[in-house]
């Protein structure tokens, strides 16, 4: 094959597969989300980018989704090697489980973002959502000839997070940082919840031999109640008082890269939200 275009090298590696059919399932070869399991899944495919190393090897990066999915069930993240003879590409090396990110087995957007002259890491966005809580996760894998592997601890750094979908949230959410305020509740009123929001923001300097430091910059919206008496009416219903805060946290981190390691180390991230 004589072109690196994702849609012209997936159909490539997977003979069944076409682009004008991206919808209709195939049984791939190789992964089992049950490694216990002895039936094929049924996966749809999605190329997702293909970046050419040197003059003779490229990689492609591809979302295989299961199309029996529930909320815990993820998208697999797989690669695919493409060695150059004369003008022409062919494969030669395949990872079939890089990762297993994300929900409903899918996960969100991808982008790519040099380290060094001519070595690159894949960023993945994945999203949760659930008990009217959203969030957004990062991971970030090392792209060279040897294969793809993951530059942060644990896989996967959380970026944002959210319960203005959560009910009493939305109105508390307008609350002024730094404004306090007080409000009573009758036993048939619903009791305020403890709402968030975090907002991350996130680079990679540019290296020279090496990949440059990881930068976070963070913040958080906080808006916490805490009971603080009760009364009641002269009919005798009872109360119960809050005091309503809100306040904002910033937060800059820098993580430098370990090659003993073989990534960023996360350990001293400071967690913007409160543990309640």
């Amino acid at each position: 094959m004589s072109t690196l275009e994702k849609d012209a090298l997936t159909a490539l590696v997977f003979k069944d597969w076409k682009p004008t059919e991206r919808d209709k399932p195939i049984e791939h070869p190789f992964i089992k989300m049950n490694a216990e399991g002895k039936d094929k899944e049924q996966m749809k495919l999605r190329p997702l980018q293909v970046l050419k190393l040197n003059d003779s090897r490229a990689v492609l990066l591809l979302a295989a989704e299961p199309v029996i999915a529930g909320h815990s069930t993820p998208g697999v993240l797989s690669a695919y090697w493409f060695k150059r003879t004369g003008d022409s590409w062919s494969l030669d090396k395949r990872q079939e489980e890089v990762a297993m990110l994300g929900i409903f087995g899918h996960f969100a957007d991808t982008s790519l973002h040099e380290l060094w002259p001519g070595h690159f890491a894949l960023a993945v966005y994945s999203n949760q959502a659930g008990g009217g809580q959203e969030s957004q996760s990062l991971s970030l894998y090392k792209i060279d000839e040897q294969g793809v592997s993951s530059m942060v601890k644990d896989d996967a750094l959380l970026l944002d997070m959210s319960t203005e979908g959560t009910q009493g949230c939305d109105e508390r959410m307008q609350q002024v940082p730094g404004k306090k305020m007080r409000k009573r509740f009758n036993d048939l009123e619903t009791q305020p919840v403890q709402c968030y929001d975090l907002k991350t923001k996130w680079s990679i300097k540019k290296g020279e031999a090496a990949p440059g430091d990881l930068l976070l910059e963070s913040s958080a919206r906080i808006f916490s109640n805490k009971e603080i008496g009760q009364d009641a009416d002269r009919d005798g219903e009872s109360y119960i008082n809050y005091e309503f805060t809100a306040q904002a946290r910033h937060d800059k981190q820098v993580f430098r890269y370990d090659a003993a390691k073989g990534g960023y180390q996360l350990d001293g991230r400071k967690n913007l939200l409160p543990d309640w």
